[in-house]
C-alpha cells in the first residue's frame, strides 16, 4: 500500500509556497475576522498535513516526510508514476476557510484528492478508486483529483483530473483576465464546484489575496465586500450578472471602478446582457468562459472586444475544438482533459487524446472562434417537426426583459409532447398568454411557438447553480394538466 510520503506536494502547494518565500506578510486568505499571510497559510497546511499523516496508521514516518518539504521535479516519469499511486483523501470542511485549509493540506501531503459536496458519497467513491489503484495508475495522472459534476441530468459522478494541468491552466486563465498580486479575489462560488474551486486555484497561483465568502442574503452583498478593496476581482454565474443588471444595477454601478476583473460562467450570457455589462463596467475585464468540469474553461471572450460579439471566444491554450459533423456536437480535448468518469459502481476510462463530446451543438467560425447554439439534448420532436428548445428560450428571454425561460415538451396527452415555456420572471409582469403568442409568431415559425406558459417564481436548479431540466420538465407535466396560461 503506498504511503503519503511516497509521493511530492502537488502542484497548487508549491505555488502557494512559492509566494510564501516571496511575500510572507501578504495576506492569503480572509474569511469572516480572520486573515492568513501567506507564510501563516503555509503554517497551518504544514500542520495540518503532519496531523493527517501521523493519524494514517498506513502511512510509516509519513509525517516526517510531510515536513520535509522536498519537491520532485513534475516532469520526472518515476515522480509521475509515484503520484498516480498516491491514496485518495476527501476534501471537505465546515465553511470556506476550513475546507480551503484541508484541500492545501492534501496537497501538501500529494495525495489524490476527492472533493466533497457529500461526504458519504465521496467516501464511498474513495474506496471505490483505492479499490482501481493498478487502473488509476494506468492513468498516469500528476496529482489527481476527482471532482463531483452532475451536468445537467442531475445524477452525480465524478471526473478524473490532472492536478498538475489544472495548475497550468489556471496560469492560461491568469492571463486573461490579467491577474496580478495587488488584486483580491471575492469569492462567494461554492468551493465544491468546479468553477469555485478553478477560482480558488486561480487566485492561490497568482498570489493574489482570497476574500471567502459564504452564501449571501442578497447578490448585492458580494458588491458590499468589493468595495472594501481598492482592486478587486469577482466570478459568478451568468443569472448571477442577470440580477444584478436588472435589481442593483446602481450598486454595480458604483462598484465599478475597484472591479479589476469578472469571469462569468455556468450559462450562457445573451449579447443584450453582454452589452448593457460593458457599457456598466467600462474599465472591467469582462471574461465570459464556455467549459465543462470535464475540461475546466474551453474557450474565453472578452465582453469588451467587442461588446456586441455573441461568440464563446477562442479555445484556451491546450484545448482543441472540433465540430462533428452530421451533428454539429461540439468535440474537445486537450491536456486538461479529464481522463475517466468514476462512481461507486467503478471506472470508465477516457483515452488520452479522445475527442470529448460536450452535448452541446455550435459552430467555428472562420477566424477560430466558437459559437454556442444551444444543447444537442434541447433538440426534440412535437407532431412530426423538429423543435429547438433553446431557439424558443433565447427568443422568449429577449422579447421578455428580465426573464429566464426554460422550454420543455411533456406529454400532457399519453403519447402527445406539448411545448411548454416555463418562465421565471422575478418582479416583471408578465403579458398574457395571446400577447406572448403573438410576439413570438412575429419571429418564430408556428411549430416553436409554446402552446402553454408557466409562470414560476424560481425555475428549479441543481446544485452547480445550472437549471434543473429534468424537474422543470416534471413541474410542466403537472402545471400543464392543470391548466397553466
Amino acid at each position: 500500500m503506498p504511503t503519503h510520503g511516497d509521493a511530492a506536494p502537488g502542484p497548487l502547494y508549491r505555488a502557494v509556497r512559492a509566494h510564501a518565500l516571496a511575500a510572507p506578510l501578504r495576506p492569503a486568505l480572509i474569511h469572516d475576522q480572520a486573515t492568513l499571510s501567506y507564510a501563516e497559510l503555509v503554517a497551518e497546511a504544514d500542520r495540518r498535513a503532519q496531523d493527517r499523516a501521523a493519524a494514517d496508521p498506513s502511512d510509516e514516518g509519513g509525517q516526517d516526510r510531510a515536513a520535509a518539504g522536498t519537491v520532485a521535479d513534475p516532469t520526472d516519469a518515476g515522480g509521475q508514476e509515484r503520484s498516480a499511486r498516491r491514496p485518495w483523501t476527501v476534501v471537505h470542511g465546515h465553511d470556506k476557510l476550513d475546507f480551503t485549509l484541508n484541500y492545501l493540506a492534501g496537497s501538501r501531503l500529494g495525495a489524490s484528492l476527492v472533493v466533497a459536496q457529500e461526504p458519504g458519497t465521496a467516501q464511498a467513491l474513495a474506496r471505490t478508486l483505492t479499490a482501481a489503484e493498478d487502473r488509476v495508475a494506468g492513468l498516469r495522472l500528476a496529482a489527481p483529483e476527482a471532482l463531483f459534476t452532475s451536468g445537467s441530468s442531475g445524477r452525480p459522478k465524478a471526473v478524473l483530473l490532472d492536478g498538475e494541468q489544472l495548475v497550468v491552466k489556471a496560469g492560461h486563465i491568469n492571463a486573461f483576465l490579467g491577474n496580478t498580486p495587488a488584486q483580491t479575489e471575492v469569492l462567494s462560488l461554492p468551493l465544491q464546484h468546479s468553477f469555485g474551486l478553478g477560482r480558488l486555484r486561480c487566485a492561490l497561483t497568482a498570489g493574489q489575496s482570497v476574500h471567502l465568502v459564504e452564501p449571501l442574503g442578497s447578490p448585492e452583498e458580494l458588491l458590499d465586500v468589493a468595495q472594501r478593496y481598492a482592486y478587486a476581482g469577482l466570478a459568478c454565474i451568468s443569472s448571477t450578472v442577470k440580477v444584478l443588471l436588472d435589481r442593483y444595477r446602481a450598486a454595480l454601478a458604483r462598484t465599478a471602478p475597484v472591479i479589476g476583473y469578472l469571469e462569468i460562467g455556468s450559462e450562457p450570457l445573451e449579447p443584450a446582457f453582454r452589452q448593457d455589462l460593458a457599457r456598466l463596467l467600462p474599465t472591467t475585464r469582462l471574461g465570459l468562459h464556455y467549459g465543462m468540469t470535464e475540461c475546466s474553461r474551453v474557450a474565453m471572450t472578452d465582453l469588451h472586444t467587442p461588446a456586441t460579439d455573441t461568440t464563446a471566444g477562442r479555445p484556451m491554450p491546450g484545448v482543441e475544438v472540433s465540430i462533428e459533423a452530421g451533428t454539429s456536437q461540439i468535440l474537445v480535448r486537450g491536456t486538461a482533459l479529464l481522463r475517466a468518469y468514476a462512481d461507486q459502481d467503478g471506472l470508465t476510462e477516457i483515452p488520452a487524446g479522445h475527442w470529448h463530446p460536450t452535448g452541446d451543438v455550435g459552430a467555428l467560425t472562420d477566424d477560430g472562434r466558437l459559437v454556442v447554439e444551444g444543447r444537442l439534448s434541447n433538440i426534440t420532436k412535437i407532431l412530426g417537426r423538429k423543435v429547438s428548445l433553446d431557439l424558443t428560450e433565447r427568443t422568449l428571454d429577449r422579447l421578455v426583459p428580465g426573464a429566464r425561460t426554460v422550454c420543455v415538451a411533456p406529454e400532457l396527452v399519453p403519447g402527445v409532447a406539448t411545448l411548454v415555456a416555463v418562465i421565471e420572471s422575478g418582479a416583471a409582469e408578465l403579458p398574457d398568454r395571446a400577447a406572448l403568442h403573438a410576439m413570438l409568431r412575429e419571429e418564430l415559425p408556428a411549430h416553436q411557438v409554446p402552446r402553454r406558459f408557466l409562470p414560476v417564481p424560481l425555475l428549479p436548479r441543481l446544485p452547480n447553480g445550472k437549471v434543473d431540466r429534468t424537474a422543470t420538465l416534471a413541474l410542466a407535466g403537472t402545471h400543464g394538466r392543470d391548466g397553466g396560461r
